[in-house]
């Protein structure tokens, strides 16, 4: 699944939660999140 620039489209409050569930979601699936301007609510580097 991929999403690109959720910034640009949400309310600045509802990042977290947006991060909060894509972090869920990577757990079960591949998970690609591009951004324009670095939201840190959205950048999570993880290895694994």
């Amino acid at each position: 699944m991929g999403i690109e620039e959720p910034e640009n489209f949400l309310h600045p409050r509802l990042l977290p939660e947006l991060a909060e569930e894509c972090r869920a979601a990577s757990e079960r699936t591949q998970l690609l999140i591009t951004t324009l301007y670095g939201a840190p609510e959205l950048c999570v580097i993880r290895t694994m």
